[in-house]
């Protein structure tokens, strides 16, 4: 039977559904309100299979022993086996988000979830942007203090002149050194290859080749989509969330994202779709 990927087509119709649950935890039970089918497709190995549809989820904390539709509630029920507190998110169209009427965890009601869009993802990033600027603002103000004068001290009595002395002859003048040319800027090539969709890529650090690059001021990353399946190159980690530096959004099948570095430092960056995806970029 043909596959029906959700597919996420911009970030304005994509919606995380993310469900924390406890060590422990055995189902979670899903009720929407939308009519569900028991329609079973074949998946890619990071995604379930709901109502005749593959949807891609990321867990962490355990991992999804199965999936299926309980039609006389008309609900997902999912099975999990952990190994520490942790969270499920499912990546759904907006329209099967807010279809949800309630969701179990283990037979009890749980309010621990979120609902995450693209305005909740910027709101993110500029909280943390806010924070960066308040921080750079308070090392201002802390230079400025630093750079201020010491009161002057009161002038001594000037001593009597004494002969001036005889000018030594001056040492004939040291030719300039030539300047140094400079390095044009260049552009690195860093590669999305096939199969980097589905976990274990990060085992070799292969999910973006290379994973890590060093580069000057000046210089460009152009990250190209090599694999089957949408990715983005978003600045941060997935333990800390993007920093809002840089994101290209969805790049599709065959599409590339350039980003041209100013400043010197280390930059991680991830997939926001597929967190086990991250690689560095150090800047001189």
């Amino acid at each position: 039977m043909m596959k029906k990927h959700m597919q996420i087509m911009s970030d304005e119709n994509m919606r995380i559904l993310k469900i924390s649950f406890s060590q422990g935890t055995e189902m979670i039970e899903i009720f929407v309100s939308d009519e569900l089918t028991d329609e079973m497709i074949n998946c890619e190995e990071n995604e379930l299979s709901i109502s005749g549809h593959c949807v891609p989820y990321y867990i962490k904390g355990g991992m999804v022993t199965d999936a299926k539709v309980n039609m006389d509630d008309n609900s997902v029920v999912i099975m999990i086996e952990t190994t520490d507190d942790g969270a499920l998110k499912l990546f759904k169209p907006s329209e099967a988000t807010e279809s949800i009427v309630m969701i179990l965890v283990d037979g009890e009601e749980s309010d621990d979830y979120d609902i995450i869009d693209k305005a909740g993802m910027m709101e993110m990033m500029d909280r943390q942007h806010g924070d960066k600027m308040m921080d750079k603002d308070k090392e201002y103000d802390k230079e400025m203090r630093d750079m201020e004068p010491a009161p002057e001290p009161a002038p001594e009595p000037e001593p009597a002149p004494e002969p001036a002395p005889e000018p030594a002859p001056e040492p004939a003048p040291e030719p300039a050194p030539e300047p140094e040319p400079t390095a044009e800027p260049k552009t690195v090539i860093v590669d999305m290859p096939q199969g980097t969709a589905n976990p274990g890529c990060e085992v070799d650090d292969a999910c973006f080749v290379p994973s890590s690059v060093t580069i000057n001021v000046g210089d460009t990353v152009s990250w190209t989509n090599s694999d089957t399946a949408a990715h983005t190159v978003t600045s941060g980690s997935p333990t800390t969330g993007p920093t809002g530096i840089f994101d290209s959004s969805l790049v599709m099948v065959g599409a590339a994202f350039e980003y041209t570095f100013d400043e010197s430092g280390t930059y991680e960056y991830f997939c926001l779709v597929h967190p086990w995806m991250e690689g560095t970029v150090t800047v001189n």
